[in-house]
């Protein structure tokens, strides 16, 4: 199948979770015999982009950049600028619709026609979009095509399940739900939000399939002397937290048994913390396998969050084991938890004891690496397979069905 991906994050350099998701999504893809094209939409103007890089990786012919012209940066600001305000409107009342955006509050409408005269070009079989904020790019496509929407997260709500205001995106269950009928087949990430999907699509014809994060399984590490802890994780509200808490609560304890340890910190999370003794910024790194040569340990204490903790998942791809709170193994069915060593959230002695334990005994966190690169190997498998499901070709077949049974509604 020939097969557009449209995105507004960049993909390469896959430093960030979402990054790393949907570049190993399309390397999947392509592995499978797909022809996939990338079309990049920018969030906002000024974004940067490393075009050599998306072109090395997809080719000059099957990589477009839509590059912000005058116009979209004319209408995108007053767009946000409108929507914040009706933000801070319903926050001087007090009333809960502060919290939420419009569900294409971030597409960029000008891009519509452009989408279109792509795949007027090329005549693509599928398109696959990330993320529920932009679903409105689902209209620039003919309704003959597969359309998938590639969910990473649920938004319904997600101020109240992050438990800040300060999250990225948040809409009430039936815009996030108008959102999926735009598309024939929506991937949750995990089952917990599958089932949540198709309870608010309520038995309509959009198929939900779980296709969770595929990971990079080429390049473990293989020195598990470095015993040190590494947090990696991009600069949202969560990790912040994470990091913050961890300092202040885990460290000193680990600190008294351990005076030499230190808590390295990678990826752009390192912008948003404060200097603390015994925590060292490394920044943001090109490949995630980089930030354990560090140490051999990967810490999750994350409190808050949804969805699948990708940071878990990369760790058991290089093959290292995570000592992770409850909600930071959010999601991980238990048979792949074999290298995961998981505490009660807010159990201060349990986590310090765990990262004790591992920092002490180099034997332990090399048999529990090895048990988590083995427990991703499987899991790419998994996903992988669920994954060429979406995009068989007999699937195909079921689409006018799928597009009757919308015209119906």
């Amino acid at each position: 199948m020939k097969i557009a991906v449209v995105t507004s994050y960049p993909v390469v350099p896959a430093i960030e979770g979402n990054s790393r998701r949907i570049l190993n999504l399309t390397r999947g893809l392509r592995k499978m015999g797909h022809e996939v094209h990338l079309i990049l939409l920018p969030i906002r103007p000024g974004t940067d982009i490393d075009s050599v890089g998306h072109l090395n990786e997809f080719g000059a012919s099957r990589f477009f950049y839509l590059v912000p012209d005058m116009i979209y940066k004319a209408l995108y600001l007053p767009k946000r600028l409108y929507g914040n305000a009706k933000r801070c409107f319903w926050r001087i009342l007090g009333d809960e619709r502060q919290f939420y955006h419009g569900l294409d509050e971030f597409f960029p409408e000008t891009f519509r026609k452009r989408l279109s005269h792509l795949n007027q070009v090329h005549q693509f079989d599928a398109v696959m979009v990330e993320y529920v904020f932009q679903s409105a790019a689902f209209d620039a496509f003919p309704d003959h095509i597969v359309k998938v929407l590639d969910t990473h997260d649920s938004f319904s709500d997600r101020h109240r399940v992050v438990g800040s205001a300060k999250s990225l995106f948040s809409v009430p269950a039936s815009e996030q739900t108008r959102g999926f009928r735009r598309a024939n087949v929506i991937l949750a990430i995990q089952d917990d939000e599958a089932h949540l999907f198709r309870r608010q699509l309520e038995g309509a014809a959009q198929k939900v399939v779980v296709v969770s994060h595929l990971v990079d399984v080429s390049s473990p590490v293989i020195d598990y002397s470095p015993s040190d802890a590494v947090f990696i994780g991009s600069g949202n509200e969560a990790n912040v937290q994470a990091v913050d808490y961890f300092s202040e609560n885990v460290l000193p304890l680990i600190r008294d048994e351990l005076p030499d340890f230190e808590l390295k910190v990678a990826g752009s999370v390192c912008r948003r913390i404060a200097y603390r003794e015994g925590v060292r910024k490394v920044g943001v790194l090109k490949d995630v396998v980089d930030a354990f040569s560090f140490g051999a340990i990967s810490l999750n204490p994350v409190l808050n969050g949804t969805g699948i903790a990708i940071k878990l998942l990369d760790a058991m791809a290089c093959g290292v084991v995570t000592v992770a709170t409850s909600t930071g193994a959010r999601g991980l069915p238990d048979a792949y938890c074999n290298g995961v060593v998981i505490v009660d959230d807010f159990d201060n002695e349990a986590m310090a004891k765990a990262v004790i334990e591992l920092v002490r005994d180099q034997d332990l966190r090399t048999a529990k690496g090895q048990a988590a690169y083995k427990d991703a190997v499987n899991w790419n498998s998994q996903q992988l397979q669920n994954l060429a499901s979406v995009f068989a070709v007999e699937d195909r077949n079921e689409q006018p069905r799928l597009q009757d049974a919308k015209r119906r509604r």
